[in-house]
């Protein structure tokens, strides 16, 4: 398995606004930036990106996928819920141009 952790391919601290949204999002699932870190959620995050990486995405885009299974799996939100907030956030973009 590979190592995925969340560093930039390069190495460097510069991640884009989405890269640190995404690190962030991680982080708060698996329990790293509460302080209640849970490996085992860890493990099935890199699980469902091994399912998800995909040449075509970038790295972010892959764990934006593996966060949504892992959200369903862990019944935080349902498919349902996520597609509805989803939309209402699309909503409010296209209402604000």
């Amino acid at each position: 398995m590979a190592d995925h952790t969340h560093a930039p391919e390069d190495g460097s601290r510069n991640m884009a606004f989405f890269d640190r949204r995404v690190d962030a999002i991680l982080s708060l699932i698996t329990g790293q930036g509460t302080g209640k870190y849970d490996p085992d959620l860890q493990r099935r995050a890199i699980e469902h990106y091994n399912r998800f990486e995909d040449p075509a995405r970038s790295t972010s885009e892959s764990w934006i996928l593996a966060i949504k299974a892992l959200t369903v799996e862990t019944g935080a939100l349902s498919e349902t819920e996520i597609e509805e907030k989803l939309a209402a956030v699309r909503q409010a973009l296209e209402s604000a141009t």
